[in-house]
């Protein structure tokens, strides 16, 4: 059975081009445009990982994060979570670790291919 990856963005032609890599390694897709669908998708669907943005409309990435990590059931609160943010500050970096993430990517530095080798990683 292939896993199901959540991809939680808001930028749709992001969001469309990292499906379509991500259908095209044989992985199931879920998406999401907001924090609020990402938390829905999260607590219906149990992915296996959430690739995550952290400038989101009505819940933040961070407060995703954070409420996943909280979540009173243990497989959601070990998801593993990469972030993919166009974010490049150490703040955004350490905010993000404190809640353990598998992976911080910015945006601008890789490329899908990378995308789907970091996802590949953190699912073995």
């Amino acid at each position: 059975m292939p896993k199901k990856i959540l991809i939680v963005e808001d930028d749709i032609i992001l969001q469309m081009a990292i499906v379509k890599a991500i259908e095209d390694e044989g992985f199931d897709v879920l998406e999401a445009v907001d924090g609020e669908e990402a938390l829905y998708n999260i607590e219906t669907e149990k992915p296996d990982l959430v690739l995550l943005d952290l400038l989101l409309p009505k819940k933040t990435g961070w407060r995703v994060l954070k409420e996943i990590r909280e979540h009173k059931s243990e497989p959601i609160r070990d998801i593993p979570v990469i972030v993919l943010t166009a974010i490049g500050e150490d703040k955004s970096l350490k905010e993000c670790s404190k809640y353990g993430i598998d992976d911080y990517l910015i945006k601008s530095e890789y490329s899908l291919d990378t995308v789907i080798e970091k996802i590949k990683n953190s699912l073995i």
